[in-house]
């Protein structure tokens, strides 16, 4: 078999295995049974052995702060400038509290404020809702439809399942991260964030740990990550820029736009792939697209089938291999090694040349 084809048979298999995000299903959480030790609009709760905090049921706005003292602080008031008090319901299930509304509520909206302290686990569920969550030392769930969520956790991780609505994450550990139809940003995270993302908008800023995404027909953008990146990708279209330690991109129908990026660089694709002012070990995989751009100071290096390549300003060596690629490279400050089939090749200086050309046009000057 032809070297080429074996390689056209592999871009294409690369391409083809990324994986489609399934359908988010975030069914409620099923209401506490069983009568409240509390039916208060406004309540105390001291805190014995209790860690973790419940919420499920509320529609309005919910706040979430913490407070020093080992108690549970519940105030729960008709939306609005003066609102009345509205009964809240309060249970608890052995280390857990849970608030919810009380039995025979219509599911009013309300103001939920709530201060917890801090270390506790918290986890809300919510529907058509406002959510705030200030959280320290304890891991934070959350799930819902229609939520418009700001949620930190200082030295805790965050989990969130999510149909529709907006979320932000920040300061905070570690989040696992699975939306539908969702603006979400995620930034200044000391840990690692692994995201599910369907349709919507996924910014990703500032992570210390990894980054993993896996999306379909979303809109992506990652800037300023100390970590590596991993991305699968269907539709939509991805942004990097500034990043410090690599990334494998593996796209598919996903334009790419690559930025003042460092580290060890893969990506597999069959769109287009545009990249400027890079200082980076460039590796591309592609079966058909464009890969464009100016300025790397490393190595770039392109395998694929009728690609169209337009790049200049390559500090470091280049190597390009492949069938049916149409090819204009300018200034390449090492080593340029060319193994094609049935290409166009025009080269405009180069410091060295290594040809091996079946077929096609090739021009090499200066």
């Amino acid at each position: 078999m032809r070297p080429n084809q074996k390689l056209r048979w592999r871009v294409a298999a690369m391409i083809g295995a990324i994986a489609v995000v399934s359908d988010l299903a975030a069914a409620p959480r099923a209401l506490p049974t069983g009568e409240p030790f509390s039916i208060e609009p406004v309540v105390l709760v001291p805190i014995d052995d209790q860690s973790a905090l419940s919420i499920v049921g509320i529609r309005g706005l919910v706040t979430i702060s913490m407070r020093d003292a080992r108690e549970l602080q519940v105030i729960s008031l008709v939306p609005g400038v003066g609102g009345a008090e509205l009964p809240v319901g309060i249970w608890q299930e052995g280390a857990k509290l849970i608030v919810a509304p009380v039995p025979g509520d219509p599911g009013r909206e309300r103001r939920l404020d709530i201060e917890v302290p801090r270390g506790f686990a918290i986890s809300v569920d919510a529907a058509d809702s406002d959510v705030q969550i200030a959280s320290e030392g304890g891991s934070v769930e959350l799930s819902g439809d229609n939520v418009r969520a700001l949620v930190q956790a200082i030295g805790g991780s965050v989990t969130t399942e999510l149909l529709a609505g907006t979320l932000r994450v920040t300061n905070s550990k570690d989040a696992t991260v699975r939306v539908r139809g969702t603006a979400t940003t995620i930034g200044a995270m000391a840990g690692s964030v692994n995201v599910r993302a369907t349709g919507g908008t996924l910014k990703v800023a500032e992570v210390d740990g990894s980054t993993d995404v896996d999306s379909e027909d979303c809109t992506l953008v990652f800037s300023e990550l100390s970590g590596p990146l991993h991305v699968k990708a269907q539709k939509g279209q991805a942004t990097v820029a500034g990043i410090k330690a690599g990334a494998e991109l593996a796209l598919a129908g996903t334009p790419l736009q690559l930025k003042a990026g460092k580290g060890n660089i893969t990506v597999t694709s069959d769109a287009t792939v545009v990249f400027e002012a890079m200082a980076a070990s460039m590796h591309f995989d592609m079966f058909g697209g464009s890969l464009k751009g100016k300025g790397n100071d490393g190595i770039l290096e392109l395998r694929g089938r009728n690609t169209e390549l337009n790049v200049e300003s390559i500090t470091g060596g280049m190597r390009v291999q492949g069938d049916g690629i149409t090819t204009r490279i300018v200034d390449v400050g090492e080593e340029l090694q060319l193994d094609t089939t049935s290409s166009d090749i025009v080269v405009d200086r180069a410091e060295r040349v290594v040809l091996k050309a079946d077929g096609g046009n090739v021009t090499i000057q200066r």
